[in-house]
């Protein structure tokens, strides 16, 4: 059975960067990390299965290795165990290889080489062995069919993989989606990919959002804005600039009121201090945020926009950042 997660996650490792990734966490060897983008080939799978139905929503990649037969890794995703999993690879590796074989792509007389991984991002335990011998009779153990392949889930380790597959498990207590879209961005960094940046940044909002039935995520923002949101759970923007807010007058108001009221020695100077204190705190995050969110966003400012900013009001300044959030436009008294 097909989820749509399974497809979301065949579109991300349609690029040859999260393949490579992929590859070296289900084979944790020497040649696995010399591979390069270069030596990546992805190959348009597609043959008659069972009963003359056509396969073509396999997802393989050729590895080249230099003076060495090519690997032709071969990729299921799952959101449910199943416990003909071996079969079906088994299945799915040998059709496979028909295929490659009628196309050329075998080394010399030899059955080429395939690589079957489950990668697996279902709620579930997987009880299910990778690795299963079939039970037989005397004298034909080794005619039965392999059932073997890889599989890849939430227990492997930290990495954008690991980052990738627990962003499934957004509701999960035992998650933190700050720490892991922060993994997913680092590495994201290093690619210099924008369109595989859009791809991910896509795949997680859309992710996040089935999860999350009320939260509201301000795409043009990025994967940076949404990590903000994520820092104290809320399901907002606006929520999360309120907390940001009381927390930081709060603070400030109560260190300048008790500075009052221990130099002047009267409660009044400590009630003034938190009151002032709170209201100054609130408009410089109101400001640093509004900051954050039009640099973000890319809109063009004029050039004495920190000036406006730092004259407006509490009041002009929530009206301009709601103005934002809901419509991604400059407000008009900063446009000018």
């Amino acid at each position: 059975m097909r989820f749509p997660s399974d497809s979301g996650y065949r579109q991300l490792f349609a690029y040859p960067e999260l393949a490579r990734e992929l590859l070296i966490c289900a084979v944790p060897q020497p040649w696995a990390r010399k591979v390069s983008l270069s030596d990546l080939e992805h190959v348009n799978a597609s043959y008659v299965a069972t009963r003359g139905r056509q396969r073509h929503d396999d997802l393989v990649w050729r590895i080249h290795r230099r003076g060495q037969p090519n690997v032709h890794m071969l990729v299921e995703f799952q959101s449910a165990p199943d416990r003909w999993m071996g079969l079906r690879m088994g299945s799915y590796a040998l059709l496979l290889c028909e295929d490659l074989v009628k196309q050329r792509h075998a080394p010399g007389n030899d059955v080429p080489l395939v690589l079957p991984i489950v990668l697996y991002s279902g709620r579930e335990a997987w009880k299910v062995p990778a690795a299963r011998k079939v039970p037989a009779a005397a004298g034909i153990e080794s005619l039965q069919p392999e059932q073997n392949y890889v599989l890849v889930d939430r227990s492997i380790q930290p990495g954008v993989i690991h980052s990738l597959i627990e962003l499934d498990f957004g509701s999960d207590e035992t998650s933190d989606p700050r720490k892991l879209i922060s993994v997913v961005l680092a590495w994201l960094k290093r690619q210099r990919n924008d369109a595989l940046t859009r791809a991910v940044s896509d795949w997680i909002f859309a992710r996040v959002e089935s999860q999350f039935v009320n939260m509201k995520l301000a795409r043009e923002l990025g994967l940076e804005g949404a990590n903000m949101m994520f820092e104290h759970n809320f399901r907002t923007y606006t929520e999360l600039l309120e907390y940001q807010t009381l927390t930081r007058g709060r603070n400030e108001g109560l260190q300048e009121g008790l500075r009052k009221g221990l130099q002047e020695g009267r409660q009044e100077g400590r009630q003034e201090g938190r009151q002032e204190g709170w209201r100054e705190g609130r408009r410089e995050a109101s400001v640093d945020f509004m900051k954050m969110l039009l640099g973000r966003a890319g809109l063009p400012l004029p050039a004495d926009c920190e000036r406006r900013l730092a004259d407006a009001s509490p009041e002009q300044l929530r009206t301009w950042l709601q103005l934002v959030l809901d419509r991604g436009t400059v407000p008009p008294e900063l446009s000018g």
